[in-house]
């Protein structure tokens, strides 16, 4: 679960970047000897929220924000467009019967994007505030879904509904939404 939940995402990190063995040593206490790294794509904008699913064959899941788009790719078909319009999707993760829980900047809300492409809102609001820009996601063994909240990623102060930057949980999808 570890290598899940932190080493992707630093390994996705490193992946998009042009990285050579010979002039950035390869982290020997994260990786294998003899892993060697490759590069997926080019082209792309400012990716973040990498996601892997074993279905399928393999596929990792990503946004590519400036682009308002989330990505797939695998190793057969490369890169290819998941989800058109993305509304600035940053963070995402995955529940544990396979659905991707979504951060959309835009819309500044959590969602879930169920199997036939339609979404489900899980958090947009606290007190009657709109959230600012909610950012990073990660679900928990026990179905909460916990994001940050940050000030950042809105067009200026006058756009923030909130000056505190968060963490918040849902308890599920049905559940009461707590700031931390």
């Amino acid at each position: 679960m570890i290598f899940v939940n932190i080493l992707i995402p630093i390994l996705f990190s490193v992946l998009l970047l042009d990285i050579s063995p010979s002039t950035q040593p390869l982290p020997t206490d994260l990786l294998a000897p003899d892993a060697k790294l490759s590069r997926l794509a080019t082209g792309l904008g400012f990716t973040e929220g990498p996601v892997w699913f074993n279905e399928d064959g393999g596929y990792l899941i990503f946004s590519d924000i400036p682009a308002n788009e989330l990505k797939r790719w695998d190793e057969k078909s490369g890169i290819a467009t998941y989800r058109a319009q993305s509304f600035h999707t940053n963070g995402n993760t995955r529940t544990r019967d396979g659905l991707i829980v979504s951060c959309e900047q835009a819309n500044r809300r959590v969602v879930v994007l169920q199997k036939d492409a339609t979404t489900t809102v899980v958090a947009d609001h606290f007190k009657g505030k709109k959230f600012n820009s909610p950012n990073d996601v990660v679900v928990k063994s026990d179905g909460s879904i916990w994001f940050t909240d940050p000030t950042y990623g809105m067009a200026g102060p006058a756009a923030r509904n909130r000056e505190a930057r968060r963490v918040s949980r849902r308890a599920g999808w049905r559940g009461h939404l707590r700031r931390r």
